[in-house]
């Protein structure tokens, strides 16, 4: 458990403090990193990079409560993740074309495990995998992921219908197998 002496530790850069800190995040932000990344040792990278900056501007954080902290370090390491994104040469959001609305109500999601939902996003395109992320799983806006992304909120709505339906088509196809396979 994170206590204020823990917090104490960490603003003071104590190891003992900051190792604790890390021992309890560390698997809650890797599936954040792993999120946005195309592979593990990305994921891994980013949280490396992401405890650093933690670390770094734990001074400056003003603990108020558990969630408070879980939210600071989620925001650096999505920031990070970010980053690390648009560094990559492999990072492009696809062309703008019609906006395509998805109808769900048919879609049987519950037939699906877990596993197939977490490989279809990750055998999204980058570009989408981001925007899916940060609309459906953190909760931006479009406004605010246009502003972290430099790019206009048309496109930011674009690339997530677009993720939307390459995410309903894998679950479809993937749905139909498991259906073959109760049988």
């Amino acid at each position: 458990m994170i206590t204020i002496d823990t917090i104490q530790d960490c603003k003071k850069g104590r190891r003992k403090g900051q190792q604790k800190l890390f021992d309890f995040f560390a698997g809650q932000m890797f599936n954040v990193c792993n999120r946005y990344m195309n592979n593990r040792e990305e994921a891994e990278d980013m949280l490396s990079q992401g405890f650093t900056k933690v670390f770094k501007f734990m001074p400056d954080f003003e603990y108020r409560d558990l969630n408070s902290l879980r939210a600071w370090i989620k925001r650096i390491m999505v920031n990070e993740c970010l980053m690390g994104l648009r560094k990559s040469v492999n990072f492009s959001l696809v062309s703008l074309s019609d906006h395509e609305e998805i109808s769900y109500a048919d879609h049987n999601l519950g037939k699906i495990e877990a596993e197939y939902i977490v490989r279809a996003l990750n055998e999204l395109p980058i570009g989408y995998k981001t925007i899916l992320n940060l609309f459906a799983i953190e909760g931006y806006s479009h406004k605010e992921i246009a502003a972290m992304l430099g790019i206009n909120e048309g496109t930011s709505r674009s690339q997530l219908n677009k993720a939307r339906k390459m995410m309903k088509e894998k679950l479809d196809i993937e749905s139909n197998q498991y259906g073959k396979r109760k049988v």
